[in-house]
């Protein structure tokens, strides 16, 4: 369908919606401390820029464009030469944050807010693929779903790589969408940038090629478009040769041996042992590490330590219960809480309606539930997923999808106009009952963010991000020194709180005896406490503490307050 001339009243609503959003996002900007990601992330992307240096072990964990992004309005501020020589992303995220001479909230402010700017352009793409298959009605629905969904709000108002993903996982579907429907070099061209702007994201990314290559099959099943399988295979080679160039471009055109690629010390050593113990070609293996030079040689290296670290155990919560492995239907019970009961609802009555509803063809439906689909099954699978916000781009479809609801052909379509205006009435204030707490939403089917912690903990409604609250009660209650254990990466002391230390994941780098190795034997003293006591409630859970019962005294006891969901605080005398 082609998109009309909007109506000034259309325009009025979502320059509304949009600017509503914007300020949703800058109040939880204002909220939130520095989460536990973004410690390794803040001004990364300047030193990396300011060096050249492409073995900073933030590289590690995620490929560059994010950091870029996040520095951008750190460029014209000036700071010490010498803050950008480390090779570890910690020091520089705290020498960025808290030893430079600036602002601590006006670094972080700074580093956030270019992810604001790519809400508003993903917004646009948002309304824009709605309205173009469902008319403009739909176009501001799916704007609305979009612009209060509390997940969306809270990761696109945080500099991390989650949101970036999605916005360019996004947009490149829509424009291998647009590629089969209006066959052009402009699309062709831009479906390609986008392939290696989301592939710069994050590692996962590479989901797009079997989407893209699944879809285009679809496409020439259908018969429908001017495809075939040989323009197929063209147009593919032709957009992972333009994502690869972008990608090659990005790396500062590095062409080395991955030994030489990836960070020094422990990660390279740590690749170069687990090849060598590989059950066949183990040999082969290590000379191509030692000796083959290969183009972004750093990001070739960053994909082989994916499909390793997704082979490694990891913990995870849920129902109450820690187990060492993510298991599979973690993705589905945080897709289940994290959702509005409003859009959960909409889904319903896109199945019950669906006879009644404009139908789409193969190609177009399957554009936009296969990327649902096949997410949904990497993250039952594989032991990386995280919390919501490894499903974020889950919605983008969802929000287009249900947007369809209005396009009822029915004679009781007054009936459900009044349905739809009811839901998205509760959708919008349920996001600004929990506001500025955006990060810590669960809905009624998770007993509320007060009660998550039965379900679920971990980033789903603990990332670190409530030290100012923290803070602020210490202040008005005239509390001095408390005991902490902290689920974060910065030291609390840079928020003035004084702090007697309780055991916290042994992996940041505040914590006494930090190394950069897991130590899987580790001292934790978890014997009970007196006095005023605060703990992230991750930590509450032993979640990622080495002794899984080492909080389970504080459970006789309870919490004297809830700092904005994610750090309780107990009075035990």
């Amino acid at each position: 369908m082609k998109s009309k001339k909007y109506s000034k009243i259309q325009l009025v609503i979502i320059i509304i919606l949009i600017l509503v959003m914007v300020v949703q996002e800058l109040i939880s900007i204002k909220q939130t401390s520095l989460t536990a990601d973004e410690g390794c992330y803040i001004g990364a992307g300047r030193a990396i820029f300011e060096t050249g240096n492409m073995r900073n072990n933030v590289l590690v964990y995620h490929p560059p464009l994010s950091y870029y992004i996040g520095s951008i309005f750190l460029l014209p501020l000036k700071f010490d030469k010498s803050i950008w020589q480390s090779n570890d992303c910690w020091q520089i995220g705290k020498d960025v944050m808290f030893h430079s001479g600036h602002n601590p909230k006006k670094i972080l402010f700074l580093s956030r807010l270019p992810i604001v700017f790519l809400s508003i352009i993903l917004a646009f793409y948002v309304f824009k693929w709605a309205t173009e298959l469902y008319g403009a009605k739909s176009g501001l629905i799916a704007l609305f779903l979009y612009s209060f969904n509390p997940s969306i709000i809270a990761y696109s108002s945080l500099l991390l790589t989650d949101f970036v993903v999605a916005m360019m996982f996004f947009i490149a579907i829509y424009y291998f969408w647009k590629l089969i429907r209006e066959p052009s070099k402009k699309h062709l061209v831009l479906t390609g940038i986008f392939l290696g702007l989301a592939l710069l994201s994050k590692i996962t990314a590479i989901l797009l090629i079997p989407i893209f290559i699944i879809l285009g099959l679809i496409a020439v099943y259908q018969k429908k478009y001017k495809i075939n399988t040989k323009m197929l295979i063209k147009n593919l080679i032709i957009m992972i040769s333009i994502a690869f160039i972008l990608i090659f471009i990005f790396y500062g055109f590095q062409f080395d041996n991955l030994r030489n690629s990836l960070p020094v010390e422990h990660y390279s050593d740590k690749a170069r042992s687990e090849l060598s113990k590989a059950p066949i070609f183990s040999k082969q293996l290590v000379y191509i590490y030692d000796n083959i030079r290969l183009p972004a040689s750093s990001y070739i290296g960053e994909l082989g330590n994916l499909f390793y670290i997704s082979s490694q155990p990891k913990p995870s919560y849920v129902f109450g219960k820690t187990t060492d492995n993510v298991v599979w239907y973690l993705v589905y019970v945080t897709f289940l809480i994290k959702t509005g009961i409003p859009l959960l609802i909409f889904l319903i009555l896109l199945f019950v309606l669906r006879r009644k509803l404009p139908k789409k063809d193969l190609f177009t439906a399957s554009t936009l539930w296969l990327p649902i689909v096949l997410l949904f099954i990497n993250f039952s699978i594989t032991n990386k997923f995280s919390g919501v916000r490894h499903i974020l781009v889950v919605y983008l479809f969802l929000f287009i999808l249900t947007s369809n609801v209005v396009n009822l052909k029915d004679n009781k379509v007054k009936t459900y106009n009044i349905i739809t205006l009811i839901l998205l009435f509760y959708y919008a204030l349920s996001t600004i009952l929990i506001a500025p707490y955006y990060l810590s939403y669960i809905n009624e089917l998770g007993l509320g963010p007060n009660n998550a912690h039965k379900i679920t903990v971990g980033s789903n409604i603990d990332s670190g991000q409530d030290l100012y609250g923290l803070a602020k009660y210490m202040e008005k209650n005239n509390i001095q020194k408390i005991k902490l254990s902290y689920f974060g990466s910065v030291d609390p002391k840079d928020y003035n709180i004084s702090y007697e230390y309780l055991p916290s994941p042994y992996w940041f780098p505040w914590v006494p005896d930090y190394t950069i190795l897991l130590l899987h034997e580790r001292k934790e003293d978890c014997s009970e406490k007196k006095g005023i006591i605060a703990i992230s409630v991750t930590n509450l859970k032993n979640v990622q503490l080495v002794n899984k019962t080492c909080f389970d005294w504080l459970n006789k006891y309870e919490p004297i307050r809830k700092i904005g969901y994610s750090i309780f605080v107990y009075n035990i005398t």
